[in-house]
C-alpha cells in the first residue's frame, strides 16, 4: 500500500482541519452503498495523489463489478420499495435545501477536499462549493413546480399530463470540477424522485464520497445516493450495459462518451451526454477590445484550460487584428500577475496542471498549439526556464511556484515541478 503524505507534505498543512484530516486517514476512504459506508468486495483500494507535488493523500476503496451490482440494486429497490419517489415533493425539498444548508456549513472542508484530489486554487474550490450549494437550492426550490398539464384536445376532450420520476439514474462525473457536476447531475434527478449512483473520476471522488455522507446523518432514506469509487472502464462500463439502469448521464471525452452512449442504447436508456469540447471567442471589430482581451484570457486559463467550454480559439475579426501582437496581449502587465496557486494560496490566479497523473505530457501540446497558430517564430532572447505549471521563471531565473532549486540556467525540477527544458 503506497505511503500517505510526508514530513514535508500537503497534509500537514494547518488548513487541512481535523474533520478533512479524520476523513482521509481511513484505510480505506470507504464507498457508499445502501446507506452504509463499506470497502471494496474484494478489498482492493487505490491511491489519491495530490496533483501538484505527487503526494499520496489517501487511499480509496476501488469497487469492482460485484460492487457496481450491489449500488445500483440498492438504487432499484429504494425507487421501487422505498419513500423517496412516494415523497410529497415539497418534503424532497425540505431534505434537499438542509443538505444544501449542512454542504454551505462546511464548505471549508469541502473546498480543502477539492484543492486535495483536483489540484484547484482554494479561491476557485470556494466558489465551486458555492455553485454546488446554489445547484441544490435550485432544485429543492423546482421540487413544487413539478406539475403536467391539462389539455383541451377537442370540445369536450381533455388530455392530461403526469410527470414522473423514471428509476434509478447512473450520474458518471469527469475530475475538473467534480463537487459541481456531482450536484449538477444528482440534484435534477433527486428533485422529481429518481435514485443513483454516483460514479466519480477515479481521482476525485472524496466531495461525492462527504456529499452522500451528509446526506446520511441527514436522515436521506439508504439507496437514495450511492457513490461507488473504481476505474471508469469496469465501474462506468457496467452501469452503461446494466437492464436495471434507467438513465445515464454522462461528462468526459468523446471517445469515452461515444461507448457510453452505444452501450446505453442496447439496453434502451435514456442518455444525457456532454462531451469534449472546442469553445470559440469571437471578437468583431465594434467589441469592446480591452474587455474583449481580458474575458479571453479568463476563457482560456481558467482551470488551466481544462473545461468544456474553456475558450481555446481566439476568431478576430481581421480589421482589429495585430498580427504583431498574437499571443502577446497576454503577456501585458496585467496579466503577467497571473501565477499558479501552490497549496491554499489566495491569490493564486490559476491552478496546478492536473493531467500528468493521466499521463498526459503537457509540452507537446504546447508545441502543436503554437505550430497551428503559426506563431513559431525565432526568439531574440534565450527562453525563460519553464516549469510544469506552464508559466516561467522569475526574474532572477528562480521557479516561481516555489518547488523547484536552482536558478536561470541552473534550474533545477522539484518534485511535481518537471522542467520543460
Amino acid at each position: 500500500m503506497a505511503q500517505v503524505g510526508r514530513d514535508d507534505g500537503i497534509l500537514n498543512d494547518a488548513r487541512v482541519g481535523a474533520s478533512v484530516s479524520t476523513f482521509l486517514a481511513q484505510r480505506p476512504v470507504p464507498m457508499l452503498i445502501d446507506g452504509a459506508f463499506c470497502a471494496a468486495s474484494d478489498g482492493r483500494t487505490m491511491p489519491l495523489i495530490y496533483p501538484a507535488t505527487g503526494e499520496v493523500i489517501a487511499i480509496v476503496a476501488r469497487g469492482g463489478l460485484a460492487d457496481a451490482a450491489r449500488s445500483v440494486a440498492a438504487a432499484r429497490h429504494a425507487f421501487d420499495s422505498g419513500s423517496w419517489p412516494r415523497l410529497k415533493g415539497k418534503e424532497r425539498g425540505a431534505l434537499m435545501e438542509r443538505l444544501a444548508t449542512a454542504l454551505e456549513a462546511a464548505g471549508e472542508d469541502f473546498a480543502v477536499l477539492e484543492v486535495l484530489q483536483a489540484g484547484k486554487s482554494i479561491t476557485e474550490a470556494r466558489g465551486d462549493v458555492a455553485r454546488a450549494v446554489d445547484g441544490l437550492r435550485y432544485y429543492a426550490a423546482a421540487t413544487r413546480m413539478n406539475r403536467g398539464e391539462t389539455i383541451e384536445v377537442d370540445q369536450g376532450t381533455r388530455a392530461q399530463t403526469v410527470r414522473e420520476p423514471i428509476g434509478v439514474v447512473a450520474a458518471i462525473v469527469p475530475w475538473n470540477v467534480p463537487l459541481v457536476l456531482t450536484v449538477a447531475k444528482l440534484a435534477p434527478a433527486l428533485a422529481v424522485g429518481n435514485t443513483a449512483v454516483v460514479k466519480p473520476s477515479e481521482p476525485t471522488p472524496l466531495t461525492a464520497l462527504m456529499l452522500g455522507g451528509l446526506a446520511l446523518e441527514l436522515g436521506w432514506p439508504p439507496g437514495v445516493i450511492n457513490v461507488v469509487t473504481g476505474i471508469g472502464s469496469e465501474i462506468g462500463g457496467f452501469l452503461s450495459t446494466c437492464a436495471e439502469v434507467d438513465v445515464i448521464t454522462f461528462t468526459g471525452s468523446t471517445r469515452t462518451g461515444a461507448i457510453v452512449g452505444a452501450n446505453a442504447v442496447s439496453t434502451h436508456k435514456r442518455i444525457q451526454l456532454e462531451m469534449g469540447g472546442k469553445s470559440a471567442n469571437i471578437i468583431f471589430a465594434d467589441a469592446d477590445i480591452e474587455a474583449a482581451i481580458a474575458g479571453a484570457a479568463a476563457g482560456i486559463f481558467y482551470g488551466q484550460g481544462q473545461i468544456c467550454s474553456a475558450g481555446s480559439r481566439l476568431l478576430v475579426q481581421r480589421t482589429v487584428y495585430d498580427p504583431d501582437c498574437r499571443g502577446g496581449c497576454f503577456a501585458r502587465p496585467e496579466y503577467q500577475g497571473w501565477r499558479s496557486a501552490r497549496f491554499f494560496d489566495a491569490n493564486g490566479s490559476a491552478d496546478f496542471y492536473h493531467s500528468s497523473r493521466f499521463g498526459l505530457p503537457p509540452r507537446p501540446f504546447c508545441d502543436r498549439g503554437g505550430r497551428q497558430a503559426g506563431r513559431r517564430r525565432g526568439s531574440r532572447a534565450s527562453p525563460r526556464p519553464r516549469c510544469r505549471s506552464l508559466h516561467g521563471a522569475d526574474r532572477a531565473g528562480r521557479c516561481s511556484t516555489g518547488l523547484c532549486s536552482g536558478a536561470g540556467g541552473n534550474l533545477r525540477p522539484g518534485p511535481g515541478c518537471d522542467s520543460f527544458r
